[in-house]
């Protein structure tokens, strides 16, 4: 298990996670297609391996099926972070949009 660093464009909202992913995908919704302009690649986390710091501006949505989206943002620069969904309790989506810090390889 690898711990993975991240956050917002502004460093005001940061996130680790502790434990590895359940599964990563690509969502292709309307909502994700609007707010990105294309997909959204997601990594899915175990609510419980995440630890966030910092102030986060929610947006509910609810779709034609009825499953209740959360979508977590932070509200100083916009950076769109996390979601959690109705269906689907004890995961949250983690938008891979925003790399984690650990991962970025500077070239010498």
């Amino acid at each position: 298990m690898t711990q993975r660093e991240g956050g917002c464009l502004c460093g005001k909202v940061r996130y680790k996670l502790v434990m590895d992913p359940v599964v990563s995908r690509v969502c292709w919704c309307r909502t994700c297609q609007h707010f990105s302009g294309n997909g959204t690649a997601n990594a899915i986390f175990p609510t419980d391996g995440m630890e966030v710091s910092g102030e986060m501006s929610v947006f509910t949505s609810e779709s034609d099926s009825g499953n209740v989206i959360n979508r977590k943002f932070c509200p100083h620069c916009g950076s769109h972070l996390f979601a959690d969904s109705s269906t689907r309790p004890g995961v949250t989506v983690v938008r891979l949009l925003i790399r984690p810090t650990n991962s970025i390889k500077r070239h010498t």
